[in-house]
């Protein structure tokens, strides 16, 4: 896994991009390429439903161990925020431009989240 840019770098103090609950949520949190200019987005749900494994389906456990090893994510296993750190990775339809994302997910409540994204890298 070879970086090519820094997108967004994780911050201790970042707010929910996403809250169960809360008027106004967008499902999404939509970014643009830096190749081409297309619109891409991180599934809020996705994150939250793979909260418990750490990463989706497209991210191998070798990237994942990767990831952690980059973001320093150590024996507690909590991502920046204090939640469970979640992986996944997004290409771009136009470009094929490949990005990784990095997502705290809190159960704040029973079955209530809030969804703080803390990076995204170009690969």
């Amino acid at each position: 896994m070879e970086l090519k840019e820094v997108i967004k770098a994780p911050n201790y103090n970042s707010q929910s991009d996403y809250s169960t609950g809360k008027d106004g949520n967008s499902d999404f949190l939509t970014f643009n390429c830096h190749n081409c200019g297309n619109a891409l987005r991180i599934d809020f749900q996705k994150q939250i439903d793979y909260s418990w494994k750490g990463k989706t389906d497209r991210i191998s456990e070798i990237e994942q161990q990767n990831l952690k090893q980059y973001y320093s994510i150590g024996l507690s296993q909590k991502s920046h925020d204090g939640g469970l750190p979640v992986f996944d990775k997004i290409i771009c339809s136009k470009c094929s431009a490949t990005y990784m994302t990095y997502c705290g997910v809190v159960e704040f409540s029973n079955s209530a989240y809030n969804v703080i994204v803390q990076g995204i890298i170009k690969i």
